[in-house]
This record gives C-alpha cells, structure tokens and sequence, in this order.
C-alpha cells in the first residue's frame, strides 16, 4: 500500500523533490560569456601576466630573425628572458646555447644536407647542455620554453617546420660529456 501512495504522489506532484522544497520556479540558466566576452578575459589576462613578468614579451614582427641588437645570435626578446631567470650562470649560458641553436635553425636553407645535420647536432647539443646544467624537469621545462618562445609566430613556426621536415628520417646522436660549448 505505501508504495503505490508514493508512486501516485510522484504521479501527481512532479514538482516534488527529494533534495528540497521547489518553489515552482523555473531555474535560470547560467549565462554564457560572448566570444567577445571570452578574447577580452584572455587579452586582459595575458596583459596582467606581462605586467606581472610571469611570461616574457616576445617580439611577434613578421620577420623570422627578428631583432637581435648585440649580434649574438639569440633574438633580444629571448635574450632578455633568459636574463631575467634566477636560474645560475652555468644554466643560462646552457639555455643561450640552446636559443643560438634554435635560432639558428630557422635560417637554414634546408636543401643543405651539410647545414642541416649541423643545425640538428647543435641544437642536440644545446638540449643536452640544459640537461646537464638542471634537474630532469626543470630542464624539459626550460627547453620547451626556449623552442615555444623562439617559434612563436607562423612565420618561425613555418621555418622550424621545413628544417624540421626536411631532417625527417636523419640520426643525431649525442655528443660526448655534457655538450656545452667551451
């Protein structure tokens, strides 16, 4: 008996819940940002990253070189991240070698078997030097950063991707000791 007196009241009263009162009004739905909305939360939040120094200003001209004012062969942006970093002197010299490779890289004329495999084992070499000058994660870390920052607009992406391309199927290996330059 009890349980068609409960089945009849469901029936009868949809409206009643088993988590609370219902005041019969229907919910209002959770408003969904614009994409208008959605760029201004980013911009302004990439904006106050900046501001704050926890991502770097990057240099994002249409040229694939980009500015490197001391002729050192590291873009000035990427220059002056690795400046900023409290990693110590040893690491940052690891990560400039890394960043010259990088850069580097972008230039090749990728019909040059000879320029390729150099540009392949410094680059192999530099990655090796941040291993050798950090702990395991810091150092995969730290050579994302230098790739993702040096690559970072379609014209560099599209540079990396053809030195990259035309490197498909060589062997690099890894030079002996730590691979830092001298």
């Amino acid at each position: 008996m009890n349980r068609r007196l409960v089945l009849a009241l469901l029936i009868v009263s949809p409206t009643v819940s088993s988590c609370g009162e219902d005041d019969g009004s229907t919910p209002s739905p959770t408003p969904t940002p614009t994409a208008t909305q959605a760029v201004s939360s980013i911009s302004t939040a990439i904006e106050s990253a900046l501001a704050a120094g926890s991502i770097p200003r990057l240099d994002t001209g249409p040229s694939v070189a980009g500015p490197d004012t001391n002729s050192n062969g590291i873009r000035d942006d990427i220059d002056s991240f690795i400046n900023t970093l409290s990693d110590s002197e040893a690491g940052k010299a690891s990560l400039r070698q890394l960043a010259t490779a990088v850069q580097a890289s972008l230039a090749i004329n990728v019909s040059d078997q000879n320029a390729l495999a150099s540009g392949a084992q410094k680059i192999t070499s530099g990655t090796q030097c941040v291993f050798s000058q950090y702990p395991e994660d810091t150092a995969s870390d730290r050579v994302d950063d230098i790739e993702k920052y040096t690559v970072n607009t379609r014209e560099r992406f599209l540079a990396y991707g053809q030195f990259n391309t035309a490197l498909n199927g060589s062997v690099n290996l890894t030079a002996e000791g730590t691979g830092c330059a001298q």
